[in-house]
């Protein structure tokens, strides 16, 4: 509930704030001793804190290069359990006449990358010991399912297509 101010000039305005400095503090205070018990591996089942990023940079001849970081081989997961999937990085091309997807797939060889094409929709599927990762990605026009060429180096997956050629519907009209 706001507070009224204590000055008498002002006792009919309403202090919009309320206690927000006192609510600070004491989110403050219990920030502080969540990061104390991390500290002194008091937290979770395992006390020990789980690492994991990765880093994308590319080299001096255009190569994308990505390193792994931290002391878990795999990202931790939220709320506990093994992680099943994830989704992989993409990025989504288009030209006037190709559709190209881009795929980062980090860790995986290229005979474990399944890829299916139809119309407006590509599905990227990878399946091993190590890694799973999935993706649908819809496509933002029609594409030749037939004209579809892929190629992975470096862990990125580059999948190009035809885009399905227009028909111009209607007839010309002459202005008179």
């Amino acid at each position: 509930m706001p507070k009224k101010k204590a000055n008498s000039e002002e006792r009919d305005e309403v202090d919009l704030f309320g206690s927000f400095d006192d609510e600070l503090a004491e989110m403050r205070e219990r920030m502080d001793r969540i990061f104390e018990a991390f500290m002194k591996n008091e937290l979770g089942p395992d006390r020990a804190p789980m690492v994991y990023g990765f880093s994308l940079q590319t080299s001096s001849d255009g190569e994308p290069v990505m390193q792994e970081f931290g002391n878990s081989s795999t990202p931790a997961r939220i709320g506990g359990g093994e992680p099943q999937e994830r989704e992989p990085l993409i990025d989504v091309l288009e030209s006037d006449a190709l559709v190209r997807v881009i795929v980062e797939l980090p860790g995986v060889q290229k005979d474990d990358i399944k890829i299916d094409a139809q119309a407006r929709l590509l599905e990227v599927t990878v399946d091993n010991d190590a890694k799973q990762f999935h993706e649908e990605i819809e496509l933002p026009c029609n594409v030749q399912p037939n004209s579809v060429t892929a190629s992975y180096k470096n862990g990125v997956l580059t999948i190009s297509m035809n885009r399905v050629t227009r028909k111009k519907k209607g007839r010309a009209v002459k202005v008179d």
